[in-house]
Parts: structure tokens; C-alpha cells; sequence
């Protein structure tokens, strides 16, 4: 076929002269004669801006952060309760005592007797006589045993010093807040008087002098040191006793005081 060969000859020819200019195109790029002829593509309607309000609305609610559960309360340790553990105190040796204080009296006693000093014999009375508040008629017979009147004196002087002097009953404050009669002591003013016995309540008293002192509400010890005294001292104690039927008497009685005779378990029988 002889055509294509002439019509690629000319086209050397025309390329050669100048008349012919061939231009390349960027790659990817159609030529314009042919972008010419493509028709437009459509352009997309660009989209409205979306309005907050439907935004808020539309959006769904972030989910609400669950809270965290709160620990179970503990059961708390239940408190073993001992049983009462506590130390009793140990009972008085009463009976060791008394022991103890006989050998003092009697240790005492054996000393006066192989003194021959007067003032250390005195001094040995003095201390002898102290026990009259352990063991009254011990210490009473203990008198009779001295070989002078003149001991004697000096022995009832120093007794009288130290021996307790009262109206001869023991007396405790129960619920009502007065002092009850226990029991009386052996040789008591009180029971000598034939009014008051044991079971009654003193009310309060009146001095020798006219002072009146109530005892309702009133510690024990500061009682007990009103109704002590002088030997021969005489108060008005006011009493007061409760009936069966429950009615009361209320009456007066005057008590020499005297000395309160003491002394170990079972010396007075």
C-alpha cells in the first residue's frame, strides 16, 4: 500500500519545514478540541449549613456515666463481752490479826515488867494503854496488874486518852438517809437507857450546849464523830422508829456517852 508511505513522507516534509508543530499534552489532560466537545458534568447543590437547634435535637444524649456502687457496709466486729474477770480484793485476815495484836500487847506487857527506869515505864504505859482501842477489857485487867496506885493513875489517865467514847452503838446510813442502829455495843449507853433498840433511826441530836445537829443526808463519819465525845457527856439524841403498819414515832432520848468497849470475835461470851 503505497498511500500511508506518501502521506507519512509529506508529514516528515511538513514537520521539517516548520509547517507542522507537534505539541504534547500533559498526561492525564484531554485536548481542548476534544474537552470541547464532553458536555459539562452537573454540579452538586452544595448543602444548606445544618441549623444548631435541629443539631441539639437530633444529637442523642451522651450516656450518663454510671456511678460508681458504694461498698457494702461491713459488718462490724461484734465485741466479745468477758465475763467479769475482776480481782476481788482478798478477804482480812481477821483472825491473824487479832493474833498479831496480842503478841504486840503481850510483848509490851513483858517489857514493863523488866524496866526499871520511871521514864521508860511511862513511856511503856503510854503504849500499853493505846490498845485499849483493840481489846478494851484486856487492857482494863492489864490495870489491875500494875503495882502502884500511882501507875494505876497514870495507866486509867492514858486510857482515857485514847479510848473511844460514844453512845455505844454501830450505826450504818441506809436508803432513807438516816443513820440505823445496827446493833449496840457490849456495856451501851444507848440499850442501858431501856428506849432505843436496835432497828431504830436517829434523826439527829442536840448537844449540850443546845445545838441542834440533823444527820438526814449526812456521810457516816461525819455522824460518828458528832456522837462522840467526852466521858459523861450527855446528848438528846432524836429517834425515830418505823411500825409494821407502817406508822412512825418520833421521841427523844438523853445518852451519856461512855467508853465503847471493844475486843476480838467471841471475848464476851
Amino acid at each position: 500500500m503505497k498511500i500511508p508511505l506518501i502521506a507519512a513522507g509529506l508529514l516528515a516534509a511538513l514537520i521539517a519545514a516548520g509547517v507542522l508543530v507537534l505539541r504534547e499534552e500533559p498526561a492525564g489532560e484531554l485536548p481542548p478540541a476534544v474537552m470541547a466537545n464532553i458536555p459539562a458534568a452537573t454540579a452538586r447543590p452544595e448543602s444548606p449549613e445544618p441549623d444548631p437547634q435541629l443539631v441539639r435535637l437530633q444529637t442523642p444524649p451522651a450516656p450518663e456515666a454510671e456511678a460508681a456502687p458504694e461498698p457494702e457496709p461491713q459488718p462490724k466486729p461484734q465485741l466479745v463481752q468477758k465475763e467479769d474477770q475482776q480481782i476481788q480484793p482478798p478477804r482480812p485476815d481477821y483472825a491473824r490479826y487479832w493474833k498479831q495484836q496480842e503478841r504486840q500487847f503481850n510483848n509490851l506487857v513483858d517489857r514493863l515488867a523488866g524496866e526499871t527506869d520511871p521514864r521508860r515505864r511511862q513511856s511503856l504505859i503510854n503504849a500499853i494503854a493505846r490498845h485499849i482501842r483493840v481489846d478494851t477489857l484486856a487492857t482494863l485487867d492489864w490495870v489491875s496488874t500494875l503495882e502502884t496506885a500511882e501507875e494505876q493513875r497514870a495507866a486509867l489517865e492514858a486510857i482515857n486518852r485514847n479510848a473511844l467514847v460514844g453512845i455505844g452503838a454501830r450505826i450504818e446510813v441506809d436508803s432513807t438517809g438516816l443513820p440505823l442502829i445496827r446493833e449496840t455495843t457490849i456495856m451501851s449507853a444507848v440499850e442501858a437507857t431501856g428506849m432505843v433498840a436496835a432497828g431504830d433511826y436517829i434523826s439527829g441530836m442536840v448537844q449540850p450546849d443546845g445545838t441542834t445537829v440533823h444527820f438526814d443526808g449526812m456521810p457516816v463519819q461525819q455522824i460518828v464523830r458528832h456522837l462522840r465525845g467526852q466521858v459523861g457527856t450527855e446528848p438528846t439524841l432524836m429517834m425515830k422508829r418505823y411500825n409494821d403498819d407502817g406508822s412512825t414515832i418520833t421521841f427523844d432520848v438523853a445518852v451519856p456517852r461512855s467508853l465503847l468497849v471493844v475486843g476480838p470475835p467471841n471475848s464476851f461470851n
